[in-house]
């Protein structure tokens, strides 16, 4: 149990650090002092100072000042995501997608941290609590794996696409849009305004499918495929901005829920005495990077304040992606070489060798054989690049998503199901990472 709990702790924080690298926000508590005439009211109460980019255009780059949110209210903003969320999770469970079963872990994991801690450490309370909302609200990606085991499931022995294949995507869909609407349902019992985005996606997803089975019927097959996989997709972005708009509602983003979901939020004006307040509760690799700049004058408006913040967490953000297919990189080279000298299902072992060997990764012959561990370094760091690039992946998702990558060229190469996932999940266990 201990080891769990300390690869639940290991592979959570490793999960949290890659997945706030793709947040390009930083936020700080400040007290305010002197806002505009407007705004006089509030010059005795704690307020938050954000700065939060959006799009690409460093217009879209704004400082804002927020009420703090108390633990109670982040607590219900946890519980409505959970509860619009734990349906399509549970689905995702039931057809047996891994990464569903560590969301739910994880989030679970931190929403008692929050709950434990409340009473002595409010601020990290909140904290944790911030973390589990965004952990539930990464759902929707699960129903991606449903969709691939889906087909798997039903496409023919020569891979070639059947009617089969497409009334399982289709019915698989129908199943996902059934969820959506038990969430839409649930939001609005909890009185969050359901996105008129998300009745717009919905109904384009119900012309997909319709479209699909119609050249299903005129035995259009790669076409009513083609479709059917759109409508799909187009309910899993559906969702997502059903999400999202808890978030929106939760944090009091000040964005009209029936406005396009983004990161856009209402600006009150502040004087620039707040600056180095707004400095001092930035994290340091920011703060000292924004002050030198200032220093050398480069820095005099809040044009530039804004443009600068930008350049910095982009190329930070760019660090952390490096960072983190760097991590990636080496838990799955670690976790091949496991499986290839001491996993006990041999035919999980044997296998991998058969796929070194494929890919020129094998030194030597018969008992004496070695991995070249330059090169399957090499391999997969390259493997792990594309994923990411392509997926935008990053942490544990990236992680299942090479491993899953791995599974699939075994079975194109030798012919050959292997389950590595669930091998990873007790390599963590026993070596960290």
């Amino acid at each position: 149990m201990g080891k769990r709990m300390e690869w639940i702790k290991i592979f959570g924080v490793l999960f949290i650090v890659l997945m706030l690298a793709s947040i390009v926000s930083v936020s700080s508590t400040v007290i305010g002092e002197d806002f505009e005439d407007e705004h006089k009211h509030e010059e005795d109460d704690e307020v938050e100072v954000e700065i939060e980019i959006d799009g690409e255009d460093e217009e879209d780059t704004r400082i804002i000042v927020r009420e703090p949110m108390e633990f109670k209210d982040m607590l219900t903003l946890v519980y409505n995501v959970k509860n619009l969320t734990m349906p399509l999770l549970e689905w995702s469970i039931e057809h047996n997608v891994t990464l569903a079963k560590v969301v739910v872990r994880l989030a679970e994991s931190f929403l008692e941290k929050a709950i434990n801690t409340s009473n002595a450490n409010e601020t990290r309370a909140k904290a944790y609590a911030m973390v589990a909302a965004i952990i539930y609200g990464h759902a929707p990606v699960t129903a991606y794996p449903v969709l691939a085991k889906t087909m798997e499931e039903n496409i023919e022995a020569n891979a070639t696409l059947s009617k089969d294949v497409i009334l399982a995507v289709y019915n698989k869909a129908l199943e996902l849009r059934s969820l959506l609407e038990e969430a839409k349902e649930r939001a609005q019992e909890l009185n969050i305004t359901v996105p008129s985005q998300v009745e717009a996606l919905e109904s384009i997803g119900d012309g997909l499918l319709n479209t699909s089975l119609a050249l299903i019927n005129e035995s259009y097959v790669q076409l009513a495929f083609k479709y059917s996989v759109k409508g799909y997709h187009t309910y899993v972005r559906a969702y997502s901005i059903l999400v999202k708009s808890v978030f929106v509602t939760g944090l009091r983003l000040g964005v009209e829920p029936d406005e396009p979901i983004t990161h856009r939020i209402y600006a009150k004006k502040i004087k620039k005495e707040v600056v180095e307040e707004m400095l001092e509760k930035m994290p340091g690799w920011l703060r000292e990077r924004v002050r030198e700049r200032i220093m050398r004058g480069e820095i005099k408006s809040w044009t530039d304040l804004k443009h600068v913040i930008r350049l910095e967490i982009e190329e930070h953000k760019e660090v952390m992606k490096n960072r983190s297919i760097k991590v990636a990189s080496n838990v799955i080279v670690g976790l091949i070489t496991y499986i290839a000298y001491h996993s006990p299902d041999d035919e999980v072992s044997s296998a991998i060798w058969t796929w070194l060997e494929n890919h020129g990764l094998v030194a030597g012959r018969g008992p004496v054989k070695t991995i070249r561990m330059g090169e399957l370094k090499q391999y997969i760091e390259n493997l792990v690049l594309d994923i990411s690039n392509a997926s935008d992946a990053l942490g544990i998702e990236l992680i299942f998503k090479v491993v899953e990558e791995i599974e699939n060229e075994i079975e194109i190469d030798i012919g050959v199901e292997v389950d590595i996932s669930d091998i990873l999940e007790h390599y963590i266990e026993k070596h960290g990472t």
